[in-house]
């Protein structure tokens, strides 16, 4: 049986009207060119953007984006998010819309079961991406509690010097302490924590190697297809061999524990390198270091895969050979793992791709994201790098956020630094435009024209 969300329109001009998600989707109600279900123009009870829903069957949630009438669910009104649930009636305007949540599309035409109670509308919205404590490098959080995974009798292989310089002095006691839920592997320090997990560094048991494990628990109810489908999808990452992205070794699930390991990258990420600094980089240093993410782009975009949320925690500075070279992390895993079942809801928990960053048609065409997502995602790192201020002025409402995203232009960046060149200013501004048709052809074309700036 696939579980799908059905919503049917039960009152207003459009009565009659049935959409259907089958898969994790975004869907926006309201009078703008970017809805997926425009209203009537004169309906003066309707905003522009009025509400969105967004289904990862059999999860639901609806957002009201600040609309001026309001949205009802049963006849409350919204103040905020309000999860969803079978038989649900939606209002806005004359418009109202029935939820129904079935493992199987012809029941959605039977009778509605009655109402039950319904819990209280969630309020969640997402962390402050430039806060440092949800920074996915520099903010360490607690291995998962699983007492029940805990190993009595660990042995700790012989290392190599090599691999002894990668982890910490105490690396033993570290070991001993905590749960070892993933078979194969020894999990070491919780180097951080982010929308999708843990990260730790880990000893590969296989070869006595340094590996960074990323453990996640996945947000929806985890089945047996949803597990082998998702670790499918995954393979294609093991083929992503390039200096500038960090290699991807291995993907499984223990207990309900998905798990990534992937290359070790010694360094610190561009967000640590800012705040080490002081302040924004120098423009050639900021230029070149996006100069060198953008191989990265070009050769996995050559290969059908796209990044979805490049942010400057995932991009990583380290030594090779006495030279600084970029390494672009999490490649494909934000794509697959959101466009799955098991992320549950993200969009309005933690986002597909975080906020700052996120191109206008993340969130419209949220299941066939481009390679222009990750052009403009790129640009606006380089904007933050630069001028260490964000590409929009952000208010705290998750609404108001993705509202600017749609409906604004990036804040010049001239604005925010006044040295910068016009000729680089209109780089990044072309890299930024809210219509992907409109930024350059290709990353390669966006990287050629950012090289004079990187001497």
């Amino acid at each position: 049986m696939t579980m799908q969300v059905i919503l049917t329109v039960e009152g207003g001009p459009h009565k009659g009207r049935r959409f259907t998600f089958a898969e994790h989707d975004n869907f926006i109600v309201g009078r703008a060119g970017c809805a997926h279900f425009r209203l009537p123009q004169k309906d003066r009870f309707i905003s522009r953007v009025h509400f969105m829903v967004e289904s990862n069957p059999p999860d639901c949630r609806l957002l009201d984006m600040g609309s001026r009438n309001g949205t009802t669910v049963n006849k409350t009104r919204v103040e905020g998010m309000a999860d969803l649930f079978d038989n649900d009636l939606i209002q806005a305007g004359h418009t109202m819309i029935r939820v129904r949540i079935t493992d199987d599309a012809e029941q959605a035409l039977d009778p509605p079961p009655p109402q039950r109670d319904r819990p209280k509308p969630s309020m969640q919205r997402p962390a402050d991406p430039m806060d440092p404590k949800s920074n996915p490098i520099i903010a360490p959080a607690p291995p998962p509690a699983n007492s029940k995974n805990v190993t009595v009798a660990i042995e700790i292989p012989v290392l190599s010097p090599s691999a002894l310089a990668l982890l910490p002095d105490d690396y033993r006691t570290q070991i001993y302490s905590q749960p070892q839920p993933v078979p194969g592997y020894l999990l070491v320090e919780a180097l951080g924590t982010g929308g999708m997990g843990t990260v730790y560094s880990a000893i590969r048991l296989k070869d006595n190697s340094v590996v960074a494990l990323k453990t996640i628990r996945p947000g929806g109810a985890i089945r047996e297809n949803d597990v082998k489908r998702f670790i499918r999808e995954t393979q294609i990452l093991r083929t992503l061999q390039h200096p500038n992205i960090v290699s991807f070794h291995d993907v499984g699930e223990a207990d309900g524990i998905l798990y990534f390991a992937m290359e070790y990258v010694r360094g610190q990420d561009a967000l640590e390198m800012m705040q080490s600094a002081g302040g924004p980089l120098p423009i050639p240093q900021g230029v070149a270091i996006i100069c060198q993410l953008l191989l990265a782009l070009d050769y996995a975009h050559s290969q059908g895969v796209v990044h979805r949320d490049i942010k400057p925690a995932n991009v990583l500075l380290t030594q090779v050979d006495g030279r600084g070279v970029v390494k672009l992390a999490d490649f494909g895993l934000a794509r697959v793992y959101q466009s799955s079942a098991m992320s549950g809801l993200t969009v309005m928990g933690e986002t597909g791709g975080t906020p700052a960053f996120m191109a206008p048609e993340q969130i419209t065409n949220y299941r066939d994201s481009q390679p222009p997502v990750d052009q403009f995602a790129a640009a606006a790192t380089l904007y933050y790098l630069l001028t260490q201020s964000c590409i929009h002025d952000f208010p705290p409402e998750i609404q108001q956020q993705l509202l600017k995203i749609l409906q604004d232009d990036p804040v010049p960046i001239s604005k925010r630094r006044s040295d910068i060149p016009q000729d680089l200013a209109d780089v990044i501004q072309q890299a930024l435009d809210r219509n992907p048709a409109k930024r350059f052809s290709s990353i390669m074309e966006f990287r050629e024209a950012l090289l004079p700036f990187c001497r």
